[in-house]
């Protein structure tokens, strides 16, 4: 740049520096330019304690030797040149310059005095640093040999390690492989003897499980034949349960025939008495009823030879009618009676007869004959029948007629009227 001194600034602080707002690299040299503003420590100040400058360029002295090459140099230690203000505070308040022309080249003489000041002794730092850094250099050097010949040493001895440590690795592992093959020797006769074990074992398995089904089947054998016995003994419990039952509903039986025919020989008794007595009755019933019909057999004649002398009139006509009609009355009711007078003795005759021939049975049961239970059946219209168990029956007597009956009379069966009148 003719005419001006050009000005770099690097950052080599911790904290960072930056330009118009824009964080520089860190070590790398950055040119300013007129109005540029300029912030340091931007990491450790807040806000309101920023610490901001604003660049001003600088114009080289008319008798000022050539300016150097530019080298990096901090923006806060520039001196302000004559006539101008190299660094001025970010706040407005700017430094007064000096004016006149004496001043002017006083400060641009005082301002070259100080960037040769400040070169030599940066200049000097440098030449101090680096002296610094080859002794530094020299130390780690003198250091990196020791290290590399302790390392070295620890590695012949390392290296003396491995090899008597895989020297007794390898005779330890071929001790081992000895003690592994007597070892695999013995476990291969072992595994021998183990097997002829096994299959002696196998043997006596196969014949003990020979013994043990034989022995199931013989159990086997023993349980069908314990399960027959116990079938054919169930069997004799029932068949003897079931003669049990037999011979106590025999007794019960027995008992009950005993009783019955006592029963019906007391039935038996009782029904020949009221039969006698029925007998007796019917017997009386029907003289009263024979004499009844001859009392109106005589009627009957008078009434016919009275007709006969009557004549053939009217009024005798009339009067034989009448006569006629009670007649009919009198001999139905008259036959009706001695219908049912001569049903009740045949019935009564039957009764006694059954209960004779009951009785007979009876008595017969009760001395051990072979007669069985008598059933008799009373009916006052039909007679008595009866059954025993030997097959004997009482026969029904029939119907009799009147004794003494004459042509002509009423039949009370027929419902006919007078037959052969005349």
């Amino acid at each position: 740049m003719q005419g001006q001194l050009a000005f770099f600034i690097t950052d080599l602080s911790t904290n960072g520096t930056s330009i118009n707002g824009e964080r520089i690299r860190k070590g790398e040299p950055v040119q300013l330019t007129e109005g540029d503003r300029v912030r340091l420590a931007v990491a450790s100040c807040t806000a309101d304690k920023l610490v901001e400058y604003v660049f001003r360029a600088v114009s080289p002295p008319a008798s000022a030797p050539p300016s150097p090459p530019a080298s990096p140099v901090a923006g806060n230690r520039v001196s302000p040149a004559a006539g101008n203000r190299v660094l001025e505070p970010a706040n407005g308040h700017a430094t007064p310059h000096m004016s006149g022309s004496k001043r002017a080249r006083a400060a641009t003489a005082e301002s070259g005095d100080d960037l040769l000041s400040v070169l030599r002794r940066s200049i000097k730092d440098l030449k101090q640093q680096l002296a610094e850094e080859r002794a530094a250099r020299d130390a780690a050097e003198q250091r990196a040999a020791a290290g590399n010949a302790a390392h070295t040493a620890e590695l012949a001895a390392a290296a003396q390690r491995l090899a008597d440590a895989e020297a007794r690795e390898r005779a330890r592992a071929a001790a081992q492989v000895e003690a592994a093959q007597a070892a695999a020797q013995t476990a291969r006769l072992e595994a021998q003897g183990v097997q002829d074990a096994l299959r002696a074992a196998e043997e006596r398995a196969l014949e003990e499980a020979g013994r043990r089904r034989a022995a199931e089947a013989e159990l086997e054998r023993e349980k069908t034949a314990r399960a027959e016995l116990e079938g054919e003994a169930a069997s004799a419990r029932t068949h003897a349960e079931e003669r049990s039952r037999r011979l106590e509903a025999e007794a019960k039986a027995h008992q009950a025939v005993a009783e019955a025919k006592q029963r019906m020989a007391e039935h038996a008794e009782a029904a020949a008495a009221a039969a006698e007595a029925t007998a007796a009755e019917a017997r009386s019933g029907l003289a009263r009823a024979k004499a009844d019909a001859a009392t109106l057999q005589e009627q009957l004649g008078a009434a016919q030879r009275a007709l006969r002398e009557a004549g053939d009139g009217r009024a005798a006509e009339r009067e034989r009618g009448d006569l006629m009609q009670a007649y009919a009355r009198r001999m139905h009711a008259a036959m009706t009676t001695l219908g049912a007078a001569e049903r009740k003795e045949a019935a009564a005759t039957q009764a006694l007869a059954a209960a004779r021939e009951e009785r007979a049975a009876a008595a017969d049961a009760s001395d051990g004959g072979k007669g069985g239970p008598v059933c008799m059946e009373l009916d006052d219209t039909e007679g008595a029948r009866g059954t025993e168990g030997h097959g004997g029956s009482a026969k029904a007597l029939p119907a009799g007629f009147m004794q003494g009956a004459q042509p002509g009379t009423f039949d009370p069966d027929t419902g006919g009227e007078f037959a052969g009148m005349a």
